[in-house]
């Protein structure tokens, strides 16, 4: 009887230690900056393809800490909603772990769409989450977490004015913390909008519609705002575009406005869907996700950010 109880607890313990070990032993080693991937050129490649790009539905947030952490979605298709785990890799021992769920993941399920700060100790990310966390869901909310050397903080949900009743999501944060965001809030012009708030003693004012020419009537969203506010890169479902969304450019001029936004063309954009760009920490690559309906998959990007550089008015470029 004795050894029959025995078996009846370490049989299980050791398949479990088993299961363990061939998952790490199934995923690659990853050594150096980037997951060990080789540097794209000029034309955008699929990132870490069979890795973490691969016939899932996947999303992009970006590298946090000077690059040692790489913070990732994978929506999971469901009968109730399409559920986007988000998902954490990090840099120790020389080489990179295996993707594992974020800490705050089962308190978070519906989470997407995220940025981080530019001293890559603070992630922003957007849920479906009610803010009593009843588990009940709603409009989209900015929710913050900050990494430390101790693990992470609380997530914190962002107040009015950046969070409201309508649809907030996807921020963007500068230097000096003014957050760039897109929601449908009252007001827009267009089915989704661009906003900024300033943070000034620690207060987020006002938000401001950055109206025409980056919004317009049709639907804008996931803004990139360089960490100097220089540029913007963003998502537009215009007519005038390559595919079903593209990317645009706009740059901040002497007197504050929004110069008139350009298409990224057709190197990045495609008949299918680009979204969520973003820059990485040390400015050498720009990151998409590019996706599409039928197949329904989509794939992370990336591209020497130098592509940005034929955009930029003369007056920058000498700079």
């Amino acid at each position: 009887m004795r050894r029959f109880i025995l078996c009846f607890f370490f049989i299980p313990l050791i398949l479990i230690i088993l299961s363990y070990c061939t998952k790490q032993s199934d995923f690659p080693v990853l050594k150096d900056p980037y997951l060990g991937q080789k540097p794209p050129g000029m034309i955008p490649e699929v990132f870490a393809k069979e890795i973490i790009s691969n016939d899932e539905i996947q999303g992009c947030y970006a590298f946090m800490n000077k690059g040692k952490i790489f913070i990732f979605n994978s929506m999971i298709k469901n009968d109730d909603w399409q559920v986007a785990p988000t998902y954490i890799m990090e840099y120790k021992r020389k080489k990179w772990t295996i993707p594992e769920k974020v800490p705050f993941q089962d308190l978070y399920p519906y989470n997407f769409s995220g940025g981080v700060s530019p001293d890559g100790k603070t992630l922003y990310f957007s849920s479906l989450r009610l803010p009593d966390r009843s588990g009940e869901l709603g409009d989209a909310n900015i929710w913050m977490i900050h990494k430390t050397s101790g693990g992470w903080s609380d997530p914190l949900i962002m107040e009015y004015p950046i969070n409201t009743e309508y649809f907030d999501a996807h921020a963007s944060i500068t230097k000096d913390g003014t957050i760039y965001f897109m929601s449908n809030r009252e007001g827009s012009s267009g089915e989704m909008d661009l906003y900024c708030s300033k943070c000034i003693r620690g207060r987020y004012i006002r938000a401001q519609n950055l109206g025409l020419p980056v919004n317009t009537k049709y639907e804008e969203f996931d803004p990139f705002i360089s960490p100097d506010e220089s540029y913007l890169i963003y998502c537009s479902m215009t007519l005038e575009g390559y595919g079903k969304s593209d990317l645009y450019i706009s740059f901040k001029t002497s007197d504050g406005s929004w110069s008139e936004p350009e298409n990224l063309g057709e190197e990045v954009n495609s008949p299918d869907y680009e979204v969520r760009p973003s820059i990485t920490f040390d400015g050498q690559y720009f990151f998409f996700t590019r996706g599409s309906l039928n197949p329904e998959r989509s794939d992370i990007y990336w591209v020497d950010s130098k592509i940005i550089e034929k955009f930029k008015p003369k007056e920058k470029k000498e700079k």
